[in-house]
Order: structure tokens, then C-alpha cells, then sequence
């Protein structure tokens, strides 16, 4: 797709593109005809070599409202730049953090660290996700820190 993608340069460039294996998202400008770039890439996808493929299109969504696409909620506050947000942050976050400091042994604790970090790696566009993996991280440096001096002492 990133040929087909590649083809159509001139009709994307200035723009942020967002894909994922089929799945491609365009951040567009209001002054920007969306109708025609949409017939642009149509156009790039069909009489590409690797092709002919055949795009459809969901249509196009102001974003002063979240959109979702690809597990974000892309929006547009006015007055601000666009974002990529990942649901529900807070819960995903609360839920870790019970997770972290009920885990029963180290094996589990490393089960839940490497959960965790592949939903940061999943969601690595929403900066609520990076803020929470900065502070997630440090609460599980510090729970394998007490636990490490916890079995220290108990071997004494």
C-alpha cells in the first residue's frame, strides 16, 4: 500500500496520512476538497501496477467531534492542533496500576509489564498513552525495587 501511497505524493503532500495494513486516514484542512482528493487516491489505487484496487471510503468527518479510526479517536479541538487519542486512558490505566500491585510473583509482574507495553506500543500516536507508560513505568521500577529488597531481607 505504501507504493500505491507513494503514486499519489502529490495529492497527499502537507498532509498527515495515518494507515494501518488496508486501512488508510487522511487529516485534511477544511479548504481542502475532500471530494477531489478522494478521487485522486481512488484514481492512484486503481491504475497502480500492483493493482487494480478498489477503495472505498467511509467519507469525510469534521473533527471537532472524536472520529474513531484505527482504536483512536482523532479530534480537533477549536484553536488547537489535531490529536490521536486512545480510549479510555484513564480506566486502561487504573486497571494496570491494580494490576501491577497485585501481581503475586515476578513471572506475573513481567506478564503484566509486557501487557502493558504492548498497548503503549499499540496506541504510540495518543500522548495521554506516553504520559501514562512514563508514569506506569516508574511504578513498576519501583514495585520490582521493593520486591527485589523484600526477598533480600527475608533471605537474611
Amino acid at each position: 500500500m505504501i507504493e500505491v501511497l507513494r503514486s499519489a505524493a502529490s495529492v497527499l503532500r502537507g498532509l498527515k496520512v495515518y494507515g494501518h495494513s488496508d486501512n488508510v486516514g487522511v487529516l485534511v484542512p477544511r479548504h481542502i476538497d475532500t471530494t477531489v482528493l478522494e478521487q485522486s487516491l481512488s484514481d492512484a489505487f486503481t491504475a497502480h501496477p500492483a493493482g487494480p484496487f478498489i477503495l472505498t471510503t467511509s467519507g469525510s468527518r469534521l473533527l471537532s467531534q472524536p472520529s474513531r479510526f484505527l482504536g483512536y479517536d482523532f479530534v480537533k479541538p477549536m484553536g488547537q492542533n489535531a490529536r490521536a487519542d486512545a480510549p479510555n486512558v484513564d480506566g486502561r490505566e487504573a486497571v494496570f496500576c491494580g494490576d501491577i500491585l497485585t501481581a503475586e510473583s515476578m513471572a506475573e509482574l513481567k506478564m503484566v509489564r509486557h501487557k502493558f507495553l504492548g498497548y503503549c506500543a499499540a496506541f504510540r500516536l495518543s500522548n495521554d498513552v506516553r504520559e501514562m507508560q512514563a508514569r506506569l513505568v516508574s511504578l513498576f521500577d519501583a514495585e520490582v525495587h521493593y520486591r527485589q529488597r523484600v526477598a533480600q531481607e527475608q533471605a537474611r
